[in-house]
């Protein structure tokens, strides 16, 4: 089985397979779905600088009926993203930031968590917490050293710990970033968060 974060290696060469025409219609059929609820934008979500590209090519042709912001992987090419961002849509097509994702989803069990999951289908030893996708100091290098576009971040975070007296949180304008950190209290001590 491939989980999450995991899947991305065999996802990514699957649909190079595909072919820029393959991959140009897996977009449109796509767009034309979202369209088909009412939606006027849509989110590609998790990009690639190549399929980034193949979505300006079919941009260039006119395949999309609404609009589509593109959010690459920062983890795979930060200079694509820099040199590729844009505040505008050319032909309903736009890079509008980055994409880090730092860990998987609760409802895959691969949410890296404070505390042992209760139950998760599968065969998991009684402490297991899920995983982290990076390195902290990987996800921190990212977060604070990214540039002047938008930072789409997928966490799951628990919302008992988040609100408790354990997390404080921070505003930086220049870039806006807002951050959660974790500070020991008493209530906290020993707990990995």
């Amino acid at each position: 089985m491939l989980e999450e974060y995991g899947f991305f290696a065999v996802l990514v060469p699957m649909l190079k397979g595909m072919g820029e025409e393959g991959l140009k219609a897996f977009a449109r059929a796509g767009s034309k779905l979202w369209a088909s609820f009412g939606y006027t934008t849509a989110q590609e979500g998790r990009a690639t600088p190549h399929v980034s590209e193949i979505a300006k090519s079919g941009a260039a042709e006119g395949i999309f009926p609404i609009d589509v912001v593109v959010y690459p992987d920062v983890l795979i090419d930060r200079d694509f993203i820099a040199d590729n961002i844009s505040e505008t849509y050319e032909n309903r097509l736009r890079v509008a930031g980055a994409k880090l994702t730092i860990d998987g989803s609760p409802q895959g069990f691969t949410a890296w968590r404070d505390r042992p999951y209760f139950d998760p289908v599968g065969e998991y030893a009684s402490f297991y917490k899920g995983y982290a996708a990076v390195t902290n100091e990987q996800a921190m290098d990212l977060v604070f050293g990214v540039g002047t576009w938008d930072d789409l971040r997928y966490e799951t975070v628990d919302p008992g710990v988040l609100f408790s007296g354990t997390y404080t949180f921070i505003f930086l304008a220049d870039p806006p970033v807002f951050f959660a950190y974790a500070r020991q209290t008493s209530e906290s001590a020993g707990e990995v968060l």
